[in-house]
């Protein structure tokens, strides 16, 4: 064979292989297109609307007015009783419980008796309103009775009943006879006091003749 013959075939077969390689390769970029606007450009599209959808949802809620909810003002409310019991009960249970007090008894002072004591020495004796027979008896002592005298009629026996004795408070002032009083020694240890008035002498009317 022919040296050119030779050469003429060796470039058809180039040729021809450069064409089996571009129709390969540009095969393979129409699938890799048809397999990019089949999967990715959707996803994209979508992926954008999706974004823009919420981006105009967002500024529209950031434009939007929120009008409040007004209660109406004009018709006013009844005001609301509570029933008479239930307040009488609240206000019982909220007064504070009363705490007993207990009162202090008020003392008496115990009134100071001077004077000197003497005991009865007899049964009874009676007590006179003065140091003398002619005044009327007040009382009556007993036998072992003992109490205070604070004074004496000065030149007698009579002595005087000290004041604010427990026992003898409505005798007070008044005599005894002190000859019946245990013991005798009114002249050293009572001192002379003035005697009241003789009771005045009751006058009798005469008589009459016929």
């Amino acid at each position: 064979m022919p040296v050119e013959e030779k050469k003429e075939m060796s470039q058809g077969a180039k040729y021809a292989l450069i064409g089996t390689i571009a129709t390969a390769v540009i095969g393979l970029v129409g699938t890799l297109l048809t397999l990019y606007f089949t999967n990715v450009v959707p996803v994209q599209i979508s992926l954008h609307a999706t974004q823009t959808a919420e981006a105009r949802l967002t500024e529209q809620a950031g434009h939007a007015t929120v009008t409040p909810t007004r209660t109406p003002t004009d018709t006013p409310l009844p005001p609301t009783t509570a029933p008479a019991t239930s307040t009488a009960t609240a206000t019982a249970s909220l007064s504070p419980t009363p705490v007993p007090t207990t009162a202090t008894p008020t003392l008496t002072p115990t009134p100071v008796v001077t004077g000197v004591k003497y005991c009865v020495d007899t049964q009874t004796l009676n007590i006179r309103t003065g140091p003398g027979q002619e005044y009327p008896v007040a009382g009556t002592l007993i036998n072992l009775d003992c109490l205070a005298f604070d004074g004496r009629a000065e030149g007698t026996l009579w002595v005087r009943i000290s004041a604010g004795q427990p026992g003898y408070l409505d005798f007070g002032g008044m005599w005894v006879y002190g000859q019946y009083l245990r013991p005798q020694d009114f002249d050293e240890r009572l001192p002379a006091v003035v005697t009241p008035p003789p009771p005045p002498t009751p006058y009798l009317s005469p008589t009459p003749a016929g």
